[in-house]
Parts: structure tokens; sequence; C-alpha cells
């Protein structure tokens, strides 16, 4: 059973877009080539939707320039950036835990008035001109989470190999079968916005264990450990240009596609409920 920390309380409605204060959250690593032409339109996106939309990036331990890249920007086309990041690549699940920790942790980063974090990739291959749509369906449904999912109707997918597409369908179907979550079919996908109490409440129940898996496979396990928590969810269809990525992909098909499998059996059979405490 989940603990008091964790239990859903009574929540403000959302403002509109245009009033909506919600912090661009960037896992990058080694991403020098695609800082310049994303920050271009996430300020485009600023500036013609979102007018307080602000970029917090996680550099993890790259070792080009990303970090003296994104700092250029702060301020840039009025857009405010933030970098933090430790030396040491701690993977994809180190970044999302600390873009988390940042952002509703004890320090929270500055980012106290925040309505939401939405959490992108750095590769520039999604669009931030997606938030929009996103946090209408956030809004107008009362939701604390929404994925911008790659099986929508609508959606748009270029650039991604028939073996990888045909391995996500595969593995979102068995997780939906095998960890059903209300609203959600791509598990995997890291475009999403999460309302600030739902982030409050995870980080209360599960503190620095909220994510534990180095690698790709971290995306599912956050989103699992918030279905626990009963968080309501929704998803729109993501527009994908995997043909925009620049540098070769830092993800190894195969080997996640293995691993997920024995954490969904793994996850399945021991739970992913919160840690007691006391």
């Amino acid at each position: 059973m989940a603990n008091e920390a964790a239990k859903p309380l009574p929540q403000a409605p959302l403002p509109p877009i245009a009033e909506a204060r919600i912090v661009l959250a960037l896992p990058a690593y080694n991403e020098s080539e695609s800082i310049d032409p994303l920050f271009t339109r996430i300020a485009a996106a600023r500036k013609e939707a979102v007018p307080h939309l602000s970029v917090l990036l996680y550099n993890d331990g790259s070792k080009d320039d990303t970090r003296a890249k994104a700092l250029a920007w702060n301020g840039r086309d009025g857009l405010p950036v933030r970098v933090i990041g430790l030396d040491e690549n701690r993977g994809l699940g180190g970044a999302v835990l600390g873009l988390v920790r940042d952002f509703t942790g004890p320090e929270r980063g500055g980012q106290r008035d925040a309505h939401a974090m939405a959490l992108m990739d750095c590769d520039d291959t999604m669009d931030p001109f997606q938030l929009p749509e996103m946090w209408a369906k956030l809004r107008g449904e009362q939701l604390e989470m929404v994925i911008a999912s790659r099986y929508r109707r609508g959606a748009i997918v270029r650039g991604v190999s028939l073996l990888r597409r045909t391995m996500s369908r595969g593995a979102g179907t068995l997780f939906g079968l095998m960890h059903p979550i209300r609203g959600v079919r791509d598990y995997s996908c890291g475009y999403r916005v999460y309302r600030r109490e739902l982030l409050d409440r995870a980080w209360a129940a599960w503190g620095e264990q909220l994510v534990v898996q180095r690698g790709f496979p971290s995306m599912v396990e956050i989103l699992l450990k918030l279905g626990r928590l009963g968080a309501k969810a929704g998803e729109v269809p993501l527009k994908l240009h995997y043909d925009q990525k620049r540098g070769e992909s830092k993800m190894p098909v195969g080997d996640n596609a293995t691993r997920l499998l024995k954490l969904m059996w793994k996850w399945r059979r021991e739970g992913l409920e919160p840690p007691k405490k006391g």
C-alpha cells in the first residue's frame, strides 16, 4: 500500500497555456550539434505559444561542449536556461532523476512557481510546438501526466527502422498487459508533461529511489511508479522526426529490449510499491 505522502490531494485548476509556467527538462549527453537548432525551435515555441517556458538541461558528463552551448542560450531570444549535472556520465536514468530532484526535491532549483515539468529528448527529434496540445489535454481532462505517444491516431514517426518500431510496439503491448495504466499505450516515449503535484507525491514516496535504472528502461520505470500512485494519464499523437537526429544513436536497441523484458517480469513479481516509511 502506498504511504500517506503518496496519496493524491485535491489539485488547483491549471491555467491556460498563456499563463502556464512550464519547465522543459532535457537530459543531454554529447548533444552539442543539436543544441542550436533545438533551442532555436524552443525559443520560437516560447515566443509564439508558451510565453512562460524555461529550460532546465541536465548535462550528463558530456565530453563535447554541450554545457557551454546550452549556457550560451540563457537569455538569448528571451529564453531562460539553467544547466545542471555532473562530470560523470550516469546514463538516462541518472539524468532523469537529477532533473526531477532539481524540480521537486528539497531545493526545487529556483523553479518553485512552475506548474509542470515537461521532459523531452535533447537530440532535436521532438517538437516543442506540441506542448500546447499536451497542455490542453492535461488541463482539459484534469490529468496529471500526458505522453506524446507513437501509438495514437495521427502520430508521425520518421527515420526509425522497422525493427525498432516493431520491438517498441511489442514491448508496449506486453507492458500494457502486465502493467496496465489507464490511458497509456506508449510506455517508453521520453516526451511527457508531468504536473508538479504528481512529481511532488512521487518524490515524497520514493525520493532518490524514484529512478533506479540507469539507461533507457528508466523511462518505463518512472512511468510504472507513477502508475502505482494512481496517476491520471492521457496521450496525444507524437510527432517524431528521427531523421533530424545528428550523430549516431546512443541507444543499443537489442540490449534494451532484452533488459526491458527481464525487468517486466521482475517488476511484475516483486512490485514497484513505494518503500515503507519508518
